[in-house]
């Protein structure tokens, strides 16, 4: 069988202007040894790796046999991409099929790449992906110093090594990466040649501590336990922004949320509903926990992202919420414009939230109503709520009429005082009247503002029965209550 492969290799060979023409398969010649070693050859590749004393091309669309080393003894003058012809004498080099006796090289044209080939570490050790660009995933080092720069990983298919011609890695055994790289083979090993740092992924480190999410922001006097201290975690991202990102644990819920900070050169590369590894140093900044140095980070995959946790916002300006992806529904709009682009907004009854403006730029309505969905931060003294894009924040389009409260009031001594907190900005007028509905006292009239807590002292009155009335613009209520 391999005598009828060269021979099908030998006429593909095509003689022009007195040199032969061969393409890569065929040099590689489907087995252990090329057919055209001491041959003078013409082929044509596209150079997918660039090293310190030789370069390797590879025919499109890539794949097993069609890649070959090109040895030019010093450095070469190609680059990652460049079409090129190469004339040269074949050679096999302690096994290693290549090309040189001094090649000529003729740049063509610029293009893209062939993708690398997804092979297991066991399938990679074979001469079929000799000079091949490969791409394997999830695999484990298990000797991280087998001499000489090299090191080995297995994806559970069996050993594959790694060498240093591109880049100098110092890996940890069990560290887990996605690695990619041109297979060589030297020494009596096929080796793995990753081109530079990019080619090395790391998905996540045995050498650093992998904790929870919510082991790193459980802190009851809101200082991370983990503070100063470097991590590993894995989560599924919430939330994309400008310097960074949210990620979290399923079930959503609280402590469940850390910020991942990446800097303002950062050019976002992951998106909501990935899934990853991350790790880096833990530190407060000014107050919020957040991942400082994160400069490794993998993607993992992608997932249905968690849940945002619907809290009131009261609850929303708890530290356990911090990072954590929330929705807050029905919530008014109580004042329009706090500066530098934040709002606020209030359910009922509880304390007012500020909406910052990091993604969503937004004019909102006072008295109107939202559900809003986002990520909470922690900056300058102040929680804030930060939608992650426009479809988070909802008008329901409901405009809070001016309030008719009961300020119920049924038996009271002297010093007792109302207090009370709107919902929503109204004009009122409180009065004390006796049993004929004369006014015995006005006790207030003027504007209260929404989420202003009020207090009103009652005068002291003689012993008998008495009416509270709380007038606004929208009516009035009468109370009933018994002085003593």
């Amino acid at each position: 069988m391999r005598k009828l492969l060269v021979f099908a290799s030998v006429l593909l060979a095509v003689s022009m202007y007195g040199q032969t023409v061969v393409p890569i398969d065929s040099i590689q010649g489907y087995g252990a040894s090329s057919p055209y070693v001491d041959s003078l050859v013409k082929t044509y590749g596209v150079v997918t790796g660039v090293f310190s004393r030789g370069f390797f091309i590879e025919e499109k669309p890539g794949g097993a046999w069609k890649g070959i080393y090109v040895y030019t003894y010093s450095a070469p003058t190609v680059s990652r991409g460049d079409s090129v012809e190469v004339i040269g004498t074949v050679s096999e080099y302690y096994g290693f099929t290549e090309i040189g006796g001094t090649p000529t090289v003729t740049v063509l044209s610029t293009t893209t790449p062939p993708d690398p080939m997804v092979v297991t570490t066991d399938a990679a050790n074979d001469e079929q992906y000799e000079s091949v660009l490969l791409n394997l995933l999830h695999v484990v080092c298990t000797n991280a110093d087998l001499g000489y720069g090299e090191w080995e990983v297995n994806d559970g298919s069996g050993p594959l090594r790694v060498d240093d011609w591109g880049v100098s890695w110092s890996p940890a055994v069990g560290d887990t990466y996605n690695l990619t790289g041109i297979l060589n083979y030297s020494f009596g090993n096929y080796k793995l040649e990753p081109r530079d740092s990019n080619d090395i992924e790391l998905l996540y480190s045995a050498a650093v501590d992998t904790v929870t999410i919510y082991d790193i922001q459980y802190a009851p006097n809101d200082t991370s336990p983990y503070a100063g201290l470097k991590v590993a975690t894995f989560g599924v991202v919430t939330g994309v922004f400008s310097q960074g990102f949210f990620i979290g644990e399923k079930p959503n819920g609280a402590w469940k949320g850390v910020y991942v900070y990446q800097g303002s050169s950062w050019t976002p590369d992951v998106s909501v509903g990935d899934s990853v590894y991350v790790e880096g140093t833990i530190t407060e900044f000014n107050g919020m926990t957040e991942f400082s140095d994160a400069s490794t980070y993998s993607v993992l995959g992608n997932t249905t992202p968690p849940d945002p946790v619907v809290v009131n916002t009261t609850e929303a300006n708890d530290e356990m919420y911090e990072s954590v992806l929330i929705k807050v529904q029905d919530v008014v709009c109580v004042d329009d414009s706090l500066g530098g682009g934040k709002w606020a907004v209030m359910n009922p009854g509880y304390d007012t939230l500020v909406i910052d403006d990091w993604n969503v730029p937004y004019r909102p309505v006072v008295d109107y109503t939202y559900n809003i969905i986002g990520n909470m931060v922690y900056s300058y003294d102040e929680r804030r709520l930060e939608p992650r894009d426009s479809s988070d924040i909802v008008n329901t389009g409901v405009e809070e009429k001016p309030e008719i409260f009961d300020l119920n009031v049924p038996s009271v001594t002297s010093g007792f005082t109302l207090s009370f907190t709107l919902r929503k900005t109204t004009s009122i007028e409180i009065g004390v009247y006796d049993v004929n509905g004369r006014l015995v006292k006005r006790l207030f009239k003027g504007t209260v503002r929404a989420g202003e807590p009020k207090e009103i002292r009652l005068p002291d009155l003689s012993t008998g029965i008495f009416f509270l009335m709380v007038k606004t613009d929208n009516g009035k209520n009468i109370s009933r209550f018994i002085y003593f």
